[in-house]
């Protein structure tokens, strides 16, 4: 199992990490891991007032599935109250597929500079 409890907030894209994690991960294996929520129609990925990033459930699926990863779990969670305001967020849960994937990349060639 790989735990990630409110660290994916501190990188814009996560295809290099969920990359890594996959390939890490034997089959079977969990991957857990909580993200602030942008809203589908503000796209995959914003950086934030706060300095965190917000990813939404679409493109947090889309980078699963091609990593290998069976369908994810979303659920929806405050993650922390920001200045007195709640601060929304996703807790995801992913099964690496038991069936072998061929990836062709890490994703690093996609990462954010």
């Amino acid at each position: 199992m790989i735990l990630a409890a409110d660290v994916f907030i501190y990188i814009g894209a996560l295809e290099q990490i969920v990359g890594w994690t996959a390939a890490s991960l034997a089959p079977g294996g969990v991957l857990a891991f909580t993200l602030e929520e942008l809203p589908e129609d503000e796209g995959d990925l914003r950086l934030r007032p706060s300095r965190r990033y917000a990813h939404s459930a679409a493109y947090v699926a889309r980078l699963l599935d091609q990593a290998g990863f069976g369908a994810p779990q979303f659920s929806r969670a405050t993650l922390r109250m920001d200045a007195g305001q709640p601060v929304a967020g996703l807790s995801v849960l992913a099964v690496r597929a038991t069936q072998p994937f061929r990836r062709e990349t890490d994703g690093e060639e996609m990462a954010s500079a």
